[in-house]
């Protein structure tokens, strides 16, 4: 058979009088041209590659596509599973009316290494940095070639495609340009009017059912314990290590050990699983927020992941409490979720600690040492922050006017128990005959505000006070004490209880 193909494409290229007959008679470029025929048809070119974006970066057509062929299957659902989360293809119109394509995948700078370890299996795209000091990402950006050449061909072959509907809307939207040939951005039909490559299940059993979902389900929801990424940061811990050194995240190595101590019960329920089900150690009923375990070190989340992390009470009474004092929510961009920042100095640390226990579900890494310089002193303390999610924005909006905290307005219901023990341990000062409140940081209007809150909901007297004449104080009577201990006490850390003189 591959005889007569041979025969008949020679006989073919010596009618054509530009061939030339030296390279007719090349046995070598017969079988080489027959072999890149026969892969070439395995992973065939989807649409017609433009001539320009050849010449560009001095690219050619990829006849010989035998490489992309021993690429796992297991990779490319692992890889379709992270675009699903955190990526898109990207569809625009240039300045002169065309059609402009790629697919982007973006991550956390911290996560750099799973970029990496794609374009190590792929060889495709380009890994670009947007350093940004509170929130720096890196991108790998494949283009249109390559996607019809080589990406999108590979997914036909092992009939493997994306699961959410918004990712797979915009697969169908690329295919159709691609065979259609489709220049003009103007000409693009609409979704509705366009075929479907592949038909999503109709249900979730369906779902179950498809070979490659359980490694798409690692790539969507926990990409950092894909096995052949694991053991790609294990070969190459210099890569992995660019962007920040695990080993920094606490200036002190000794306090990194005690920390890490402390969290090592809650890391080890962490367990990851790479089934579709995982059998329950126990069937107790358990109150939800109360058994929320640490996810330091398990990497990044997807936006889809994020989006359906909410707050339980507890811990948004924590939050609230810690707001109120020092704690503040932050983001680089105001579209961005924010993330909780909380410091207090080195003598507070097993109360830093206390908070971190509360709300290490929502953060990646460990608590860190934090030093400055204040009139010529060095002081250091320990800090953390969160991720930055989706489930802060309430927050944000509650305490944040153009940029500056605020007591919100509602403080009525968010003044809980828990978080006026927490505004206690992080700006109480004891007296003694008192308690002080140094909430000198918020206007007159708004500590009032508070002070009515203590008043008409736990009957708890103050006064109003100044540390300046524009920074004002609240001051708790003798009286009102043995009301707030009971109300606090509780939920209080050991090391803070003498602020409410116990």
């Amino acid at each position: 058979m591959i005889e007569n193909l041979a025969t008949v494409i020679t006989n073919l290229m010596s009618a054509i009088p530009w061939v030339g007959q030296d390279i007719v008679e090349s046995n070598n470029f017969t079988n080489s041209y027959i072999t890149d025929y026969c892969l070439s048809s395995i992973l065939p070119t989807i649409g017609t590659v433009n001539i320009n974006a050849l010449k560009k970066g001095n690219k050619s057509l990829r006849s010989n596509k035998e490489k992309y062929l021993d690429i796992p299957a297991s990779f490319l659902s692992f890889l379709v599973g992270l675009i699903d989360g955190d990526g898109y293809i990207q569809i625009t119109k240039t300045s002169k009316g065309f059609i402009a394509m790629k697919l982007v995948i973006s991550i956390q700078l911290n996560d750099i290494s799973t970029l990496q370890y794609i374009y190590s299996v792929l060889g495709l795209g380009k890994i670009t940095i947007y350093k940004d000091n509170k929130s720096p990402t890196c991108k790998l950006v494949i283009n249109k070639t390559d996607l019809q050449e080589v990406l999108f061909p590979l997914l036909l072959h092992h009939n493997i495609f994306f699961l959410t509907e918004t990712r797979n809307n915009q697969f169908n939207i690329g295919m159709a340009i691609l065979k259609q040939d489709i220049k003009a951005f103007d000409k693009i039909p609409n979704i509705n009017a366009i075929s479907q490559t592949f038909d999503l299940p109709s249900n979730a059993k369906n779902y179950l059912k498809l070979d490659f979902f359980k490694n798409w389900v690692v790539g969507f929801k926990m990409a950092s314990q894909f096995p052949g990424l694991i053991e790609y940061i294990q070969k190459n811990p210099l890569l992995y290590k660019t962007v920040k050194d695990f080993k920094k995240i606490c200036s002190n190595r000794k306090t990194y050990y005690v920390i890490k101590r402390m969290l090592l019960e809650q890391q080890r329920k962490n367990n990851r699983h790479f089934s579709t089900y995982v059998k329950p150690k126990n069937n107790e009923i358990v109150v939800w927020g109360s058994n929320l375990s640490s996810t330091v070190g398990i990497g990044r989340f997807t936006k889809q992941v994020k989006n359906m992390i909410q707050l339980p009470r507890y811990q948004k009474s924590v939050i609230v409490g810690i707001l109120l004092s020092d704690g503040h929510l932050a983001s680089t961009k105001p579209h961005e979720n924010p993330r909780l920042e909380f410091k207090q100095s080195y003598k507070n640390s097993a109360y830093v600690l206390f908070v971190f226990s509360i709300v290490s579900h929502y953060c990646n890494i460990l608590p860190y040492l934090k030093k400055s310089i204040r009139k010529d002193k060095i002081h250091t303390a320990l800090a953390f922050y969160t991720r930055g999610l989706p489930c802060f924005n309430e927050l944000r909006s509650l305490f944040y006017v153009n940029k500056v905290k605020r007591v919100p307005e509602d403080i009525y219901n968010l003044l809980t128990p828990v978080a006026l023990a927490h505004l206690i341990m992080g700006d109480g000062s004891a007296k003694q005959y008192g308690l002080i409140l140094c909430v000198d940081s918020y206007s007159i209007v708004e500590v009032v505000r508070l002070m009515n809150v203590l008043l008409i909901k736990y009957n708890i007297n103050s006064r109003l006070r100044y540390h300046t004449p524009t920074q004002p104080l609240i001051y708790i009577r003798q009286h009102s004490m043995f009301i707030l201990q009971e109300l606090v006490k509780n939920y209080m850390v050991k090391s803070m209880m003498y602020k409410i003189g116990l």
